[in-house]
């Protein structure tokens, strides 16, 4: 199986999570197979720009 791609357009908004689960010892957990709790606090975000490579302009919402 290949990598799954998304399709990301200009003005999309998406939420980011304000506190991951941590573990002291390892700092290069993977959280994109994590599921986060609906009751967790998050941030909202919106895509401004897309840049060429991996440059992206996005505004954040507390």
């Amino acid at each position: 199986m290949g990598k799954k791609t998304i399709e990301v357009n200009l003005g999309d908004i998406f939420i980011i999570p304000l506190f991951l689960p941590s573990n002291d010892d390892d700092y290069t957990l993977d959280y994109s197979k994590y599921k986060f709790c609906i009751n967790d606090i998050y941030a909202f975000g919106r895509l401004i720009e897309i840049q060429v490579g991996n440059v992206d302009l996005i505004e954040v919402f507390p």
